[in-house]
Protein backbone atom coordinates (compact mmCIF):
# COMPACT_ATOMS: atom_id res chain seq x y z
CA UNK A 1 0.00 0.00 0.00
CA UNK A 2 1.18 3.29 -0.46
CA UNK A 3 1.40 5.24 2.45
CA UNK A 4 2.08 8.96 0.60
CA UNK A 5 -1.93 9.91 1.07
CA UNK A 6 -2.79 8.88 4.23
CA UNK A 7 0.54 10.91 5.01
CA UNK A 8 -0.38 14.04 3.03
CA UNK A 9 -3.36 13.81 5.54
CA UNK A 10 -1.49 13.23 8.71
CA UNK A 11 0.12 16.60 7.52
CA UNK A 12 -2.95 18.28 7.19
CA UNK A 13 -4.30 17.27 10.55
CA UNK A 14 -0.85 18.20 11.86
CA UNK A 15 -1.31 21.69 10.25
CA UNK A 16 -4.22 22.73 12.56
CA UNK A 17 -1.81 22.78 15.81
CA UNK A 18 -1.43 26.68 15.81
CA UNK A 19 -0.63 26.53 19.41
CA UNK A 20 1.86 23.60 20.32
CA UNK A 21 5.12 25.44 19.78
CA UNK A 22 7.80 24.51 21.05
CA UNK A 23 6.61 21.13 20.74
CA UNK A 24 6.37 19.82 17.02
CA UNK A 25 2.97 19.72 15.15
CA UNK A 26 1.93 16.19 15.06
CA UNK A 27 -0.68 14.44 13.26
CA UNK A 28 -2.17 11.01 13.27
CA UNK A 29 -4.37 8.68 11.63
CA UNK A 30 -5.79 5.01 12.58
CA UNK A 31 -6.15 2.72 9.33
CA UNK A 32 -8.36 -0.33 9.57
CA UNK A 33 -7.18 -1.66 6.42
CA UNK A 34 -7.30 1.11 3.49
CA UNK A 35 -9.82 3.07 5.57
CA UNK A 36 -9.35 6.02 8.10
CA UNK A 37 -11.16 4.84 11.31
CA UNK A 38 -9.50 7.64 13.56
CA UNK A 39 -7.30 10.74 13.32
CA UNK A 40 -6.16 13.18 15.27
CA UNK A 41 -3.93 16.27 15.69
CA UNK A 42 -1.67 18.09 18.82
CA UNK A 43 -3.52 20.69 19.60
CA UNK A 44 -1.94 22.80 22.39
CA UNK A 45 1.24 22.48 24.24
CA UNK A 46 1.11 20.32 27.08
CA UNK A 47 -2.38 18.71 25.88
CA UNK A 48 -2.44 14.89 24.65
CA UNK A 49 -0.61 14.35 21.82
CA UNK A 50 -1.41 13.45 18.09
CA UNK A 51 -1.70 9.52 19.15
CA UNK A 52 -3.51 9.92 21.56
CA UNK A 53 -5.95 11.94 20.19
CA UNK A 54 -6.42 9.62 17.50
CA UNK A 55 -7.14 6.34 20.33
CA UNK A 56 -9.82 9.39 22.03
CA UNK A 57 -11.69 9.18 17.63
CA UNK A 58 -11.55 5.69 17.67
CA UNK A 59 -14.56 4.03 18.33
CA UNK A 60 -13.26 0.05 17.71
CA UNK A 61 -10.74 -1.83 18.58
CA UNK A 62 -7.41 -0.91 17.79
CA UNK A 63 -5.87 -4.04 17.80
CA UNK A 64 -4.19 -4.91 13.96
CA UNK A 65 -5.03 -1.86 13.19
CA UNK A 66 -2.38 0.63 11.38
CA UNK A 67 -1.15 4.28 12.77
CA UNK A 68 0.21 7.04 10.17
CA UNK A 69 1.67 9.45 12.36
CA UNK A 70 3.74 12.37 10.90
CA UNK A 71 6.91 12.01 13.67
CA UNK A 72 8.09 9.67 15.48
CA UNK A 73 6.19 8.77 18.83
CA UNK A 74 7.85 10.09 21.61
CA UNK A 75 9.17 7.31 24.23
CA UNK A 76 10.04 9.91 27.46
CA UNK A 77 8.27 11.12 30.07
CA UNK A 78 7.56 15.09 29.25
CA UNK A 79 4.15 16.77 30.12
CA UNK A 80 2.34 13.81 29.12
CA UNK A 81 3.02 9.81 28.92
CA UNK A 82 5.07 8.35 26.41
CA UNK A 83 3.31 8.04 22.98
CA UNK A 84 5.09 4.56 22.08
CA UNK A 85 3.57 2.67 25.12
CA UNK A 86 -0.02 3.99 24.55
CA UNK A 87 0.37 2.69 21.07
CA UNK A 88 1.50 -1.02 22.30
CA UNK A 89 -0.69 -1.47 24.64
CA UNK A 90 -3.83 -0.53 22.41
CA UNK A 91 -2.53 -3.50 20.03
CA UNK A 92 -1.45 -1.72 16.72
CA UNK A 93 0.47 -4.04 14.51
CA UNK A 94 1.80 -1.46 12.21
CA UNK A 95 3.19 2.33 12.55
CA UNK A 96 4.18 4.40 9.30
CA UNK A 97 6.15 7.47 10.49
CA UNK A 98 6.75 9.93 8.60
CA UNK A 99 10.16 11.00 9.57
CA UNK A 100 12.93 10.95 13.04
CA UNK A 101 12.39 12.90 15.88
CA UNK A 102 15.49 14.51 16.27
CA UNK A 103 15.17 15.28 20.09
CA UNK A 104 17.69 13.56 21.45
CA UNK A 105 15.37 12.49 23.93
CA UNK A 106 13.57 10.50 21.40
CA UNK A 107 15.70 10.33 18.27
CA UNK A 108 15.57 6.76 17.41
CA UNK A 109 14.41 5.46 20.63
CA UNK A 110 10.60 5.16 19.23
CA UNK A 111 11.06 3.43 16.79
CA UNK A 112 12.99 0.60 18.44
CA UNK A 113 10.97 0.53 21.24
CA UNK A 114 8.08 0.01 19.10
CA UNK A 115 10.64 -2.70 17.01
CA UNK A 116 11.28 -4.55 20.16
CA UNK A 117 7.51 -5.13 20.97
CA UNK A 118 6.68 -6.41 18.10
CA UNK A 119 4.98 -3.72 16.14
CA UNK A 120 6.15 -3.49 11.71
CA UNK A 121 7.49 -0.07 11.55
CA UNK A 122 8.27 1.52 8.36
CA UNK A 123 9.65 5.04 7.95
CA UNK A 124 10.66 8.03 5.67
CA UNK A 125 7.75 9.79 3.39
CA UNK A 126 7.14 12.88 2.54
CA UNK A 127 10.27 14.42 4.83
CA UNK A 128 10.58 18.11 3.18
CA UNK A 129 6.56 18.84 3.53
CA UNK A 130 7.46 17.73 7.24
CA UNK A 131 10.31 19.93 7.85
CA UNK A 132 8.54 22.61 6.55
CA UNK A 133 5.77 22.47 9.25
CA UNK A 134 7.81 21.92 11.59
CA UNK A 135 10.87 24.08 11.30
CA UNK A 136 10.75 26.07 14.72
CA UNK A 137 10.61 22.77 16.65
CA UNK A 138 13.83 21.87 14.34
CA UNK A 139 15.92 24.73 14.76
CA UNK A 140 15.20 24.92 18.19
CA UNK A 141 16.38 20.94 19.05
CA UNK A 142 19.37 21.19 16.04
CA UNK A 143 20.95 24.33 16.80
CA UNK A 144 19.43 25.17 20.40
CA UNK A 145 18.30 28.89 19.52
CA UNK A 146 15.06 30.69 18.48
CA UNK A 147 14.24 30.35 14.79
CA UNK A 148 15.01 33.68 13.26
CA UNK A 149 13.22 35.89 10.67
CA UNK A 150 15.00 39.00 8.97
CA UNK A 151 12.38 41.47 7.76
CA UNK A 152 13.21 44.44 5.38
CA UNK A 153 11.58 46.80 2.96
CA UNK A 154 13.28 47.97 0.04
CA UNK A 155 12.88 49.39 -3.25
CA UNK A 156 13.44 47.94 -6.86
CA UNK A 157 16.85 48.71 -6.51
CA UNK A 158 17.78 47.19 -3.42
CA UNK A 159 17.40 50.32 -1.24
CA UNK A 160 16.45 50.08 2.33
CA UNK A 161 16.59 53.83 2.97
CA UNK A 162 17.52 56.94 1.10
CA UNK A 163 21.24 58.62 0.78
CA UNK A 164 19.49 60.60 3.89
CA UNK A 165 18.69 57.51 5.68
CA UNK A 166 14.92 58.56 5.32
CA UNK A 167 13.19 54.97 5.17
CA UNK A 168 9.46 56.25 6.03
CA UNK A 169 7.59 54.92 4.87
CA UNK A 170 9.12 52.35 1.41
CA UNK A 171 6.43 49.90 1.60
CA UNK A 172 2.78 50.75 1.49
CA UNK A 173 -0.50 50.31 3.80
CA UNK A 174 -0.93 46.53 3.01
CA UNK A 175 2.86 45.64 3.27
CA UNK A 176 3.20 47.45 6.62
CA UNK A 177 0.01 45.50 7.68
CA UNK A 178 1.45 42.08 6.59
CA UNK A 179 4.49 43.30 8.66
CA UNK A 180 2.80 43.81 11.79
CA UNK A 181 0.79 40.10 11.24
CA UNK A 182 4.73 38.39 11.69
CA UNK A 183 5.42 40.57 14.43
CA UNK A 184 2.21 38.37 15.95
CA UNK A 185 3.99 35.25 14.78
CA UNK A 186 7.36 35.55 16.77
CA UNK A 187 7.45 35.84 20.31
CA UNK A 188 10.09 38.87 20.07
CA UNK A 189 10.85 41.77 17.81
CA UNK A 190 14.84 42.60 17.52
CA UNK A 191 16.39 45.95 16.43
CA UNK A 192 19.77 47.86 16.89
CA UNK A 193 20.25 50.59 19.19
CA UNK A 194 20.75 52.71 15.98
CA UNK A 195 17.23 51.76 14.54
CA UNK A 196 15.70 53.36 18.50
CA UNK A 197 17.90 56.12 17.93
CA UNK A 198 16.94 57.40 14.05
CA UNK A 199 13.24 55.80 14.29
CA UNK A 200 12.29 55.91 17.98
CA UNK A 201 9.90 52.63 17.62
CA UNK A 202 7.12 51.28 19.59
CA UNK A 203 7.97 47.50 18.39
CA UNK A 204 4.15 46.94 19.00
CA UNK A 205 1.94 44.66 16.85
CA UNK A 206 -0.62 46.87 16.13
CA UNK A 207 -3.12 44.23 16.26
CA UNK A 208 -5.65 42.91 18.32
CA UNK A 209 -3.78 40.22 20.51
CA UNK A 210 -3.91 38.58 23.75
CA UNK A 211 -0.40 38.30 23.33
CA UNK A 212 2.78 40.63 22.69
CA UNK A 213 6.00 39.99 21.39
CA UNK A 214 8.91 40.93 23.68
CA UNK A 215 11.22 44.01 22.52
CA UNK A 216 14.92 42.90 22.00
CA UNK A 217 17.69 45.79 21.86
CA UNK A 218 21.13 45.13 20.44
CA UNK A 219 22.75 48.14 22.52
CA UNK A 220 26.57 47.23 23.01
CA UNK A 221 27.31 50.83 24.69
CA UNK A 222 23.85 51.11 26.56
CA UNK A 223 22.74 54.22 24.71
CA UNK A 224 18.87 53.35 24.32
CA UNK A 225 17.24 56.71 25.60
CA UNK A 226 15.27 56.19 28.28
CA UNK A 227 12.39 58.07 27.36
CA UNK A 228 12.22 55.65 24.02
CA UNK A 229 8.83 54.71 22.76
CA UNK A 230 9.78 51.23 23.92
CA UNK A 231 9.48 52.16 27.57
CA UNK A 232 5.90 53.87 26.82
CA UNK A 233 4.15 51.62 25.37
CA UNK A 234 3.06 49.43 27.93
CA UNK A 235 3.07 45.82 26.36
CA UNK A 236 5.82 43.87 25.57
CA UNK A 237 8.29 43.61 28.16
CA UNK A 238 12.18 45.32 26.92
CA UNK A 239 15.09 43.28 27.00
CA UNK A 240 18.48 44.86 26.25
CA UNK A 241 21.41 42.56 24.79
CA UNK A 242 24.34 44.64 25.51
CA UNK A 243 27.97 43.81 26.54
CA UNK A 244 29.55 42.63 30.48
CA UNK A 245 30.57 45.00 33.06
CA UNK A 246 28.38 48.14 32.59
CA UNK A 247 28.34 50.60 35.40
CA UNK A 248 25.73 49.56 37.74
CA UNK A 249 24.39 52.75 38.18
CA UNK A 250 23.67 53.40 34.44
CA UNK A 251 21.80 49.90 34.78
CA UNK A 252 19.57 50.59 37.49
CA UNK A 253 17.99 53.49 35.69
CA UNK A 254 16.96 50.80 32.91
CA UNK A 255 15.93 48.56 35.47
CA UNK A 256 13.54 50.86 37.26
CA UNK A 257 11.54 51.21 33.61
CA UNK A 258 11.20 47.58 33.83
CA UNK A 259 14.01 46.40 31.65
CA UNK A 260 15.80 43.26 31.71
CA UNK A 261 19.63 42.68 30.57
CA UNK A 262 21.03 39.61 28.93
CA UNK A 263 24.81 40.42 28.76
CA UNK A 264 27.28 38.89 26.70
CA UNK A 265 31.08 38.26 26.14
CA UNK A 266 32.97 40.52 23.21
CA UNK A 267 34.14 39.19 20.05
CA UNK A 268 36.52 41.31 18.50
CA UNK A 269 34.82 44.32 19.69
CA UNK A 270 31.56 43.35 19.18
CA UNK A 271 28.92 41.51 20.98
CA UNK A 272 29.16 37.91 20.25
CA UNK A 273 25.92 37.04 18.34
CA UNK A 274 25.87 33.60 18.98
CA UNK A 275 25.98 33.62 22.71
CA UNK A 276 23.26 36.42 22.60
CA UNK A 277 20.77 33.98 20.81
CA UNK A 278 21.57 31.23 23.44
CA UNK A 279 20.73 33.63 25.85
CA UNK A 280 17.47 34.24 24.30
CA UNK A 281 16.45 31.00 24.09
CA UNK A 282 17.15 30.69 27.77
CA UNK A 283 14.45 33.43 28.26
CA UNK A 284 12.20 30.78 26.79
CA UNK A 285 12.08 32.93 23.37
CA UNK A 286 11.31 30.58 20.46
CA UNK A 287 11.62 32.82 17.27
CA UNK A 288 12.60 36.20 16.86
CA UNK A 289 11.67 38.62 14.27
CA UNK A 290 14.47 41.10 13.21
CA UNK A 291 14.05 44.50 11.97
CA UNK A 292 17.74 45.26 11.15
CA UNK A 293 19.66 47.84 9.20
CA UNK A 294 22.32 46.46 6.73
CA UNK A 295 25.52 46.47 9.50
CA UNK A 296 23.25 44.08 11.79
CA UNK A 297 21.71 42.04 9.20
CA UNK A 298 24.83 41.64 7.45
CA UNK A 299 26.44 40.48 11.01
CA UNK A 300 23.49 38.24 11.56
CA UNK A 301 23.77 36.47 7.91
CA UNK A 302 27.74 36.11 8.26
CA UNK A 303 27.12 34.47 11.76
CA UNK A 304 24.66 32.10 9.84
CA UNK A 305 22.00 33.16 12.63
CA UNK A 306 19.43 33.96 9.56
CA UNK A 307 17.22 31.21 8.74
CA UNK A 308 14.34 33.28 6.75
CA UNK A 309 14.39 36.59 4.96
CA UNK A 310 11.13 38.19 3.93
CA UNK A 311 11.23 41.20 1.95
CA UNK A 312 8.46 43.96 0.89
CA UNK A 313 9.94 45.24 -2.56
CA UNK A 314 8.09 47.95 -3.34
CA UNK A 315 8.08 49.99 -6.94
CA UNK A 316 10.21 52.69 -6.31
CA UNK A 317 13.57 53.43 -7.42
CA UNK A 318 16.06 55.56 -4.96
CA UNK A 319 19.76 55.30 -6.38
CA UNK A 320 22.32 56.61 -4.39
CA UNK A 321 25.87 55.00 -4.06
CA UNK A 322 25.59 55.73 -0.19
CA UNK A 323 22.21 54.78 0.33
CA UNK A 324 22.32 51.68 2.20
CA UNK A 325 21.24 48.38 0.87
CA UNK A 326 19.73 44.93 2.59
CA UNK A 327 23.11 43.23 3.64
CA UNK A 328 26.06 45.82 4.19
CA UNK A 329 29.90 44.91 6.01
CA UNK A 330 32.28 43.94 3.66
CA UNK A 331 30.67 42.12 1.25
CA UNK A 332 31.15 38.86 -0.25
CA UNK A 333 34.27 38.99 -3.18
CA UNK A 334 32.82 36.11 -5.46
CA UNK A 335 29.13 35.58 -6.81
CA UNK A 336 30.16 31.63 -6.11
CA UNK A 337 30.45 32.34 -2.54
CA UNK A 338 27.04 34.46 -2.37
CA UNK A 339 24.20 33.76 0.17
CA UNK A 340 22.05 31.36 -1.72
CA UNK A 341 18.42 31.63 -0.91
CA UNK A 342 15.18 28.70 -1.82
CA UNK A 343 11.61 30.61 -2.04
CA UNK A 344 9.19 29.31 0.21
CA UNK A 345 6.42 31.58 -1.00
CA UNK A 346 5.37 35.07 -2.23
CA UNK A 347 2.74 37.43 -2.05
CA UNK A 348 1.46 40.11 -4.11
CA UNK A 349 -0.07 43.31 -1.97
CA UNK A 350 -1.44 45.81 -3.93
CA UNK A 351 1.82 47.03 -5.70
CA UNK A 352 4.19 45.58 -3.59
CA UNK A 353 5.56 41.94 -3.14
CA UNK A 354 6.60 40.27 -0.68
CA UNK A 355 9.03 37.56 -1.50
CA UNK A 356 9.66 34.67 1.80
CA UNK A 357 12.72 32.91 1.59
CA UNK A 358 14.73 30.45 3.83
CA UNK A 359 18.44 30.68 3.73
CA UNK A 360 19.97 27.27 2.31
CA UNK A 361 22.99 27.04 4.40
CA UNK A 362 21.00 27.69 7.49
CA UNK A 363 17.45 26.82 7.21
CA UNK A 364 16.25 23.68 9.11
CA UNK A 365 14.57 23.06 5.70
CA UNK A 366 17.52 22.05 4.02
CA UNK A 367 19.36 18.86 3.63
Amino acid sequence: MDYHYYMRQAISLAEKGTNVFPNPKVGAIILDGDTVVAEGYHQVYGGPHAEIEAFKALNQSAEGLTMVVTLEPCSHHGKTPPCVDAIIEKGIQKVIIGMEDPNPLVAGKGIQKLKDAGIEVEIGFLEKELKEINQHYLTLIQKKRPITTLKVASTVDGKIASVSHDSKWISNPSSRLKSHELRLGHEAIMVSVNTVLKDDPALSARLESTTHPFKIIIDQPLKTPLDSQLFKDAVGKVIIITREHHDLEIKKAYLEKGAHFIEVPLKENHLDLNVAFEKILDEKIHSVLIEAGHHLGASLIEENLIDELVVFIAPKLIGGDSAPTLMGGKGIALIDDAVKLTLLKHEVLGEDIMLHYALKETSCLQD
